[in-house]
């Protein structure tokens, strides 16, 4: 159950655990160091203490030889005032709670015979005569004398003891402190390389093949931790960078095909000259007029388709020339008419497009990048609506120095979700091949240069509606001192 614990903890949790019980290993080590000093400290004083008793002992057996020495009464005297401080002592010992832990009984056993010995000399010196002593009482006084100092000098000894006990204990402590300090910084080094370092550097040499065009995901260790997350967003950006790519080699391959198109449209203008030329020259020829017969109409329906044909290739080489982005005042409605006419070949029959734009609205716009909004705008209808019947409706309306128009459709509508996303590079909802995700990119970039602006709204199942808002031609002196890479026409 740890071991599982463990593995579902991420990499902040681990570490703060590991903060958690280094710092309860430490504390309690520190503790008991602090304990074993606090000893160390109270069993000084004991030792002093007793060292002050055995000094006194001393003291009273030396005051207990002049005594039989000399038979001086103030030997005695002295001897009293030894005892009683001696007996403070041992008093002052008994209140410590260290000393009755540990010498407890000794110091009862002191305390005992210190008063016997006090008795006994005054025994003695009750039965004391001039030159004569009680040889009996005079033994067990000596005696008496002879155990308080071997008893004085054992509690002293047992002190020392003691204090040598604590400070191993200490030491002891002190090591084990280092040996777990060691044991954590290697458990320390081993996790952060393993759970850190090798993934980061799992990811640092995926990073370098993603350069040199190897799109591999890494390997998803199931840790719980930041580190899968991390493994995990970069394989997420691996797959979209690899699907990007793929996105992009098609652009790349669309923006040949253009000048592919313009060539082609190139070589297509002279044999539709040449069509029309001579339709021209042969109803000149049989000297027909209009509606007279019908070779009259099957000429002119080839006059009028050629002449069709050829707008519409002069269309392509406008759409494919690529020229410098300039600003200028243009007609709104030649515009959407041109762009109509490019993208009608790719209309299906049962899809129609309503044009609901003044003749005479001049807008300020490069001609040509307007075409690339107008036409990605339309195919983005077009595949939305599509394969059901539907329409597309194009207007426009002045408001103030402002155009607004308005591209709308009967499809099936943006998903919420991918509402703020839609002007994002490359992003798309499209099937695979059906688009690269460029489209709305390029017209929101194209609509941001203008210095205008463009919105959309949608309902799900019903439609989609395009916004946009474009300065209007009367405005070109404001404009021109706001809009970027303006170019004087």
């Amino acid at each position: 159950m740890l071991k599982n614990l463990c593995f579902q903890l991420n990499i902040r949790q681990k570490i703060i655990m590991g903060m958690i019980l280094f710092s309860l290993c430490f504390g309690g080590i520190a503790a008991l160091s602090y304990s074993n000093i606090v000893k160390v400290e109270n069993k000084v004083m004991l030792v002093e203490k007793a060292d002050d008793f055995s000094n006194v002992i001393l003291e009273i057996r030396r005051l207990e030889k002049n005594y039989f020495l000399y038979g001086s009464k103030t030997c005695v005297d002295e001897s009293k005032t030894y005892i009683r401080k001696g007996l403070d002592l041992l008093k002052s010992l008994s209140g410590s709670l260290h000393a009755r832990r540990d010498i407890g009984v000794q110091i009862m056993a002191l305390q005992k015979e210190l008063g016997l010995y006090d008795t006994l000399l005054q025994a003695v010196c009750d039965h004391m005569q001039p030159g004569l002593y009680n040889e009996k009482l005079a033994g067990q006084l000596r005696e008496s004398g002879q155990k308080l100092v071997e008893q004085s000098k054992e509690v002293t000894r047992f002190e020392r003891r003691d204090i040598l006990r604590i400070n191993t204990k200490i030491r002891n402590n002190i090591l084990l402190s280092i040996i777990i300090a060691l044991l954590l910084v290697i458990v320390l080094i081993f996790f952060v390389t393993k759970n850190v370092i090798a993934p980061l550097r799992l990811v640092e040499d995926a990073s370098r093949a993603i350069g040199q065009g190897r799109f591999t995901p890494l390997q998803v260790t199931n840790t719980h931790d930041e580190i899968q997350r991390v493994i995990m967003a970069f394989n997420s950006m691996v797959n979209e960078l690899a699907t990007r790519q793929g996105q992009l080699v098609q652009a790349q391959k669309l923006s040949s095909l253009g000048t592919l198109t313009a060539g082609i449209a190139h070589q297509l203008n002279n044999p539709l000259n040449n069509i029309s030329t001579s339709c021209q020259i042969l109803t000149e020829e049989l000297g027909l007029t209009k509606q007279e017969s019908f070779t009259d109409k099957l000429l002119h329906n080839i006059g009028q388709e050629t002449n069709r044909a050829r707008d519409i290739v002069k269309g392509l080489l406008e759409f494919s020339r690529h020229q410098e982005f300039s600003i200028a005042p243009n007609n709104l409605h030649k515009t959407v008419t041109m762009a109509i006419k490019l993208i009608s070949s790719q209309l299906p029959p049962n899809i129609t497009i309503k044009q609901q734009v003044p003749e005479t609205m001049m807008l300020l716009m490069d001609r040509q990048r307007m075409h690339e909004v107008f036409l990605n705008l339309i195919m983005n209808a077009i595949q939305a609506i599509a394969p059901d019947a539907g329409s597309i409706t194009i207007t426009a309306s002045q408001h103030e120095h402002l155009a607004h128009i308005e591209i709308s459709d009967t499809g099936s509508g943006v998903l919420p979700e991918d509402m703020d996303r839609i002007f994002d590079p490359f992003y798309t909802t499209k099937d695979v091949g059906s688009g690269t995700g460029l489209g709305l990119s390029v017209a929101y970039g194209i609509i941001k240069k203008h210095n205008g602006t463009i919105s959309v709204a949608s309902t799900p199942g019903k439609g989609t509606c395009f916004s946009i808002n474009l300065p209007m031609a009367q405005a070109v002196d404001e404009y021109t001192t706001t809009a970027p890479g303006h170019t004087s026409p």
